[in-house]
C-alpha cells in the first residue's frame, strides 16, 4: 500500500529494523503478540 508516496512496506521495516536486530524474530513476534492483545477503544473527541 502506498500513500502519500510512502510505502506501508518500508515503513514497517523501519519500525521493526532495530528490534530484529536485537532481539530476533522472537522478540518481535512477542512485540506484535502483545500489541494485538491491547483492547481497541473509540476516541470520540470531534
Amino acid at each position: 500500500m502506498i500513500a502519500e508516496g510512502v510505502s506501508m512496506i518500508t515503513t514497517k521495516q523501519n519500525e521493526w529494523s532495530d528490534l530484529l536486530r536485537t532481539k530476533g524474530i522472537d522478540g518481535l513476534t512477542a512485540q506484535l503478540k502483545s500489541i494485538s492483545q491491547q483492547k481497541i477503544t473509540l476516541d470520540e473527541k470531534q
